[in-house]
């Protein structure tokens, strides 16, 4: 063979090797302003799953390891502790996964630390299916140890339902379906599992230690293998886009979290398998990537939870995850999320405020607009954001 073509086919050869997508800093891009419950997040289900299993052929929801699903631009998490002896392991249901909770959170905070524009949502779940009685009292203590640890708890911010991406930039923020001693984050209410959009609204996160609630859509309608179940998980993914997409024309603070994760067939005696994830994500992932497309769904999807995150292809299924990672992440140059009018500027003491100082934002349209950057109709008691025609704005303080 002549050193040309040699060289030729070593190219050829070279470029058919799959490779993890670089991280390219996508939030970056967005408004400091903007609330993070107006954004569309492409997150991954089970995520500890694609660093491995005990039972890759019955376990694994993602291919992708933590650190290549962030380099996809993954930036939602579900991790899934479970007490093992001393050590919190994470599992997907009584199967464990190859890396543990200290090690996947550290993980997490160094890649915030190198990104700093970034930030990372963990969905929490307590995996208690193969713990003993006294595994399952100790799991509140060991877990909430290992997030108040001083190596951890700085990247890790309060929960708030009107969090703006300023606040979030270099930290994590921690959503747990379970409480743990100390809990900084938000403790979730109300999982559904549901099809039906009615049963979907009525979660809530509330802020730990606090008493102040956030309302939740959660879409979790994981077991698909029923006749009509695969057109009913479309349907349930799709009904709670058709919400999630016109967010950031009403005035709330809604989060969302709409999952395209499940299974739609089972193996011998009933069994679940990798495979039955694959088949539902090459349905589902590809619904969204479709929908997506249509230009009146230009809006804010919400936290998209899926099966091999930043992966198309997954042994003979196309699964498309990493085009719908991509898709997810381009939706939010499509729309202009609602935002925080106070943001960038400057706040004063209280007796400064008075005399309407000015201030420039860019930031919002003309109008009146309170603290948390909602519109309002008229001036309040308290502190008001007027902006002008030109994008000018002056603080207002109202006695």
């Amino acid at each position: 063979m002549n050193k040309s073509l040699f060289l030729s086919t070593c190219l050829i050869v070279f470029s058919l090797i799959p490779s993890p997508a670089k991280a390219d800093d996508w939030m970056a891009n967005i408004d400091d302003a903007a609330y993070v419950s107006q954004l569309s997040i492409p997150g991954s289900h089970d995520a500890a799953t694609g660093n491995g299993t005990s039972a890759d052929s019955f376990a694994r929801t993602q291919d992708a390891s933590l650190s290549e699903q962030w380099s996809a631009g993954i930036r939602a998490f579900d991790l899934r502790p479970t007490v093992s002896g001393s050590n919190v392991n994470i599992n997907h249901g009584i199967i464990s996964t190859n890396i543990d909770f200290r090690t996947a959170m550290h993980l997490l905070r160094d890649s915030v630390i190198a990104h700093p524009t970034e930030f990372a949502i963990v969905m929490m779940r307590h995996e208690d299916d193969n713990e003993t009685d006294n595994e399952k009292a100790a799991w509140p203590k060991l877990v909430g140890e290992i997030l108040a640890d001083e190596s951890l708890a700085p990247y890790i911010v309060p929960f708030v339902r009107n969090l703006t991406v300023s606040e979030m930039r270099g930290k994590i923020v921690v959503l747990t379906r379970n409480e743990y001693n100390g809990a900084k984050g938000g403790v979730i209410n109300g999982w559904s599992h549901s099809k039906n959009l009615a049963d979907q609204k009525k979660a809530q996160i509330t802020q730990a230690r606090i008493s102040t609630k956030a309302t939740l859509y959660c879409q979790d309608f994981y077991e698909v293998t029923a006749s009509g179940a695969v057109a009913d998980k479309k349907a349930a993914v799709e009904n709670l886009l058709n919400y999630s997409v016109k967010q950031h024309t009403r005035s709330n603070f809604i989060w969302i979290i709409n999952h395209t994760s499940g299974y739609s067939k089972t193996g011998l005696f009933g069994i679940v398998t990798a495979d039955g994830y694959k088949d539902n994500a090459a349905t589902q992932n590809a619904a969204v990537i479709e929908y997506l497309k249509d230009e009146s769904h230009w809006g804010p999807t919400g936290i998209v939870m899926m099966d091999f995150a930043g992966r198309d292809k997954s042994g003979s299924y196309n699964v498309l995850g990493m085009s719908l990672t991509r898709a997810i992440i381009e939706n939010n140059a499509r729309y202009t999320p609602k935002m925080n009018a106070a943001v960038g500027i400057d706040q004063l003491e209280m007796e400064e405020l008075q005399g309407d100082e000015e201030a420039a934002t860019g930031q919002a349209e003309a109008g009146i607009y309170t603290i948390d950057g909602l519109k309002s109709s008229k001036l309040h008691r308290g502190l008001n954001i007027v902006v002008n025609e030109n994008g000018g704005a002056k603080k207002v303080v109202l006695p």
